[in-house]
């Protein structure tokens, strides 16, 4: 490959830039050297374009920075930022109907989109920092399903769709997606750093994905997809965000060995979201300390499409899995603990399906309260969630501070003797004593000293329970003192 250096160059001549860019052979490599260029360069032939040094590429407000319509395409190590916004659909570097393309270890900021593809097939997209403008006040109705309904206003991301008068929204007319995919096939995204933008990656009608080791944060959703697939997301990083991975109406999807906590938004705060999904494995996942872990609707075992959750570990969420009569999956080798309640029914009719000991294997349950005489890692009696309880601890999870109390054990005593009152939200009848699951430490170590979850981690309600031990016995001490007469 013929390579040629940008040697005439005067930075800050966006003119001259695309001049060379349209002069240079097909095929070849163009070292930019360091400097800042204004610039709306268009490559529509086949081409290496490597920054020499820190290069700044500047869209001055205007249209987007970078647009890739030939094949063959490489773009690696700029600092591109500048773009115009919504009604431009503007992006730092755009692949418009290009095939077997390249974005690589660039920096990207003051974007609407950071990266888009839009009907192109090959892209790779590997080891970008984006960084968008952050968040503003808005509705959470993209996750409002039709058995939930609220009218609380939450923080989620700017959705671009909906600015109008006095909204508001870093970046030129509302922060957009961190990377945009529109029908696109064979996509790889992998080791990018994303964060406070609108969606950190969205797909829409995308065939063959693999989102793969990126780290997402303080974002709307982490990862969302709309309509097609496959789509394959593992070994990510997903903190602080709205919602984590959001999945709807999406076929073949599998889910593996990603780390998704601290997803906390009252309004949402979901680490997985999955609707009206068409064959579906969920599998080594490490969900921790969101207020919903897994939320499932719409979502179906069929004969030719599976519907899994498998070896994940539900560590430490305020409700670990919740379900709506629309779900039917199969949940086999799981580790619940520390969660505040387990298992949630967003309706009536949740008891129904889903199969809690799938292919025969039940889930580890760190309350289970059975016993184990053979010694085959098998609890000999079921674990079941059921009823009026498991309703009023997911609606008041301070309540849960009493578990085990006999306040709590008369209540749910007291649900047997009223059948029309007693609703059962799972039964697994093979609970695993043993746990299968994976740790923060197995799928990233460098989250281990601020994770707070795993084996280290007491559940919140043994940490309250505590606390209150603790300040009851020095309210008895001090009284203590007082009628001895010592200090």
């Amino acid at each position: 490959m013929a390579r040629t250096r940008v040697g005439v160059l005067a930075s800050g001549r966006g003119s001259n830039f695309q001049a060379l860019v349209d002069a240079a052979p097909a095929g070849s490599t163009l070292r930019v050297p360091e400097g800042s260029y204004r610039t709306h360069l268009v490559i529509d032939k086949p081409l290496t374009l490597v920054a020499d040094g820190h290069v700044r590429l500047d869209g001055s407000g205007l249209g987007s920075v970078v647009t890739i319509t030939g094949d063959d395409v490489s773009v690696s190590g700029f600092h591109v930022s500048g773009t115009g916004g919504q009604v431009e659909s503007a992006a730092g570097i755009k692949v418009l109907e290009a095939d077997r393309v390249t974005i690589e270890d660039n920096r990207l900021e003051d974007f609407y989109i950071g990266i888009a593809a839009l009907g192109a097939a090959d892209v790779r997209i590997l080891d970008n920092t984006i960084t968008g403008s952050g968040l503003r006040l808005g509705g959470a109705e993209h996750l409002a399903s039709a058995a939930e309904h609220t009218d609380e206003v939450v923080v989620v991301g700017t959705d671009p769709r909906s600015i109008g008068a006095g909204d508001s929204g870093g970046g030129p007319q509302g922060q957009g997606e961190g990377i945009y995919l529109w029908d696109t096939r064979a996509v790889t995204v992998r080791d990018n750093v994303i964060r406070d933008v609108r969606d950190g990656i969205y797909l829409t009608y995308v065939e063959d994905a693999l989102i793969d080791s990126n780290g997402i944060y303080s974002s709307r959703y982490a990862v969302h997809t709309m309509f097609g697939g496959p789509v394959t997301v593992f070994g990510n990083t997903v903190h602080r965000n709205l919602a984590g991975l959001v999945v709807m109406y999406t076929h073949d999807v599998l889910a593996g060995r990603n780390v998704i906590r601290d997803q906390r938004s009252a309004g949402t705060g979901i680490g997985i979201v999955v609707k009206d999904v068409r064959g579906l494995r969920i599998a080594e996942n490490v969900i921790a300390r969101n207020r919903v872990g897994f939320r499932a609707e719409g979502t179906r075992r069929l004969a030719d499409a599976d519907a899994e959750v498998l070896r994940n570990r539900f560590d430490s969420n305020d409700i670990a899995v919740s379900l709506f009569p629309t779900a039917d999956l199969g949940f086999g080798a799981n580790t619940f603990e520390g969660n505040l309640t387990d298992v949630h029914a967003g309706d009536r009719g949740v008891g129904r399906q889903n199969d809690w000991t799938y292919q025969g294997t039940g889930n580890h349950w760190a309350d289970y309260a059975g016993y184990d005489l053979d010694g085959d890692a098998v609890g000999d009696v079921p674990h079941v969630a059921s009823g009026a309880l498991e309703v009023l601890l997911a609606e008041a999870p301070i309540l849960q501070l009493y578990r085990g109390s006999p306040a709590l054990g008369a209540l749910d005593s007291a649900q047997e003797l009223w059948e029309w009152d007693r609703a059962v939200v799972m039964e697994d009848v093979a609970p695993r004593l043993d746990d299968h699951a994976p740790r923060v430490a197995d799928l990233d170590p460098s989250l281990v000293d601020t994770a707070g979850v795993g084996s280290a981690a007491l559940p919140w309600h043994v940490l309250g329970l505590a606390l209150a031990t603790l300040a009851a016995l020095g309210v008895a001490l001090t009284r203590a003192r007082r009628r001895t007469g010592r200090p």
